[in-house]
């Protein structure tokens, strides 16, 4: 039984062409999920804002002489953050305005 070697070299050839258009494929992916992912970045910090916002919306809140009781709910309602998320941001922004008060 005799090897046919044309046939073979063909074959190769035909599995090296294969694994090349499947490597640029693979290059193009991603290329496609590095945008995809570099768009949801972008959109993620233009639409949801940071703690930094929300510390300046909670400040307006202050300086307009809203009760405590407003803080959380206006981010749940403004925001759309959790009632938790919106509690620990309160939190964590009457404790910096006491730092800042113990430290004057």
């Amino acid at each position: 039984m005799a090897l046919d070697i044309e046939y073979f070299e063909r074959r190769v050839r035909s599995l090296e062409n294969a694994l090349d258009r499947l490597q640029h494929d693979i290059g193009d992916t991603h290329r496609i999920a590095n945008d995809i992912v570099r768009e949801y970045q972008q959109w993620a910090r233009e639409e949801h804002p940071g703690k930094e916002w929300f510390f300046r919306r909670i400040d307006e809140l202050v300086q307009r002489g809203s009760p405590r009781c407003v803080y959380a709910k206006t981010l749940v309602l403004e925001y759309g953050v959790s009632r938790s998320k919106a509690y620990q941001l309160v939190r964590e922004y009457l404790d910096n305005a006491a730092a800042k008060l113990a430290t004057a």
